[in-house]
């Protein structure tokens, strides 16, 4: 996202939505922005402040637009409304913040996908790599560039061994 620079009146325009909202929608919109476009509904539960802020702000949201629901079989979750939406809340966030909440959502995501690991290592990696845990994001990249080979991605396994190179020089 940090690499997608939004023109300032998009921006503008985006931001004057979302300091409409409440506090406490504003703040889930920030937390789900870093989750990315799609996010699970549990993993922002895990993040936000309190459960009862959370169902009142996801229903805000929806009201202004912003997000809507996705069905999943699996679980509950829901999608920025436009792409521009994420990236200008994203954006709104200062480096400080970003980084301490791409933490809390690798921590989240350890717990709640425990048995799903596999599937979402390349998510983990990515919140690693953000949240500056230089450690997890070696590993996390590692097992990502080695589940690429192993499906003959070889262009993302270089990134992702790039990544975990980069990650080891920390």
């Amino acid at each position: 996202l940090e690499s997608q620079a939004l023109p300032p009146t998009v921006q503008a325009i985006i931001q004057a939505r979302i300091e409409r909202l409440d506090g406490p929608a504003r703040r889930m919109l920030e937390r789900a922005a870093v989750l990315g476009r799609e996010f699970d509904l549990a993993v922002l539960a895990a993040i936000n402040d309190s459960a009862e802020d959370l169902q009142r702000a996801l229903a805000h949201a929806r009201n202004q637009d912003l997000i809507y629901p996705v069905r999943t079989d699996l679980r509950p979750t829901y999608r920025f409304k436009h792409v521009l939406t994420q990236v200008a809340v994203y954006a709104g966030l200062s480096p400080v913040e970003r980084k301490a909440l791409h933490a809390r959502v690798l921590r989240s995501m350890e717990v709640e996908y425990a048995a799903w690991t596999e599937e979402a290592v390349e998510a983990f990696a990515y919140h690693a790599m953000h949240g500056e845990l230089w450690e997890e994001a070696v590993r996390y990249n590692r097992q990502a560039a080695q589940k690429a080979l192993a499906r003959s991605a070889f262009l993302e396994a270089g990134l992702a061994f790039e990544h975990a190179l980069a990650a080891h020089a920390h």
